[in-house]
């Protein structure tokens, strides 16, 4: 029986590195899509004939961030001022965030403003989007 706990104890030793390894040497996007590919998906299949309605741009609800309003997307560093002043700047930016939905009961989300995709969403103009003010 030690010999099994000794074997077991290896295999999760050489793992550990084997992960400790990816990080280090910057692949730690292996990881990533690892999870991504076994946890992230919903366990079932696509079908476009269960996708919801695209959003309407023209209404403001459905963007992220706009530069005549105060949103997320104008966040700047605690204890900095933005270089660049909404609506001012010599370019625009369009930022693409990546997707805050994850292991849901469908491939497609609405825009509803009361869920976690949408508080996903937020964190990351906030986190992401943000840099393009300094």
């Amino acid at each position: 029986m030690r010999w099994l706990q000794r074997i077991l104890l290896g295999i999760v030793v050489i793992f550990a590195i084997g992960l400790l390894g990816l990080v280090v040497t910057g692949n730690g996007r292996v990881i990533q899509l690892v999870w991504d590919f076994t946890f992230a998906a919903p366990d079932l299949p696509f079908d476009p004939a269960d996708a919801v309605a695209a959003p309407d741009y023209a209404d403001e609800r459905n963007w992220g961030g706009l530069a005549h309003r105060d949103d997320l997307a104008n966040m700047v560093p605690q204890g900095m001022q933005p270089e660049v002043v909404q609506g001012q700047a010599p370019v625009d930016v369009f930022y693409v965030h990546p997707t805050g939905f994850l292991k849901g009961s469908s491939w497609t989300f609405s825009m509803d403003p009361d869920t976690s995709t949408e508080e996903n969403t937020k964190w990351m103009i906030a986190n992401q989007a943000s840099a393009y003010n300094s």
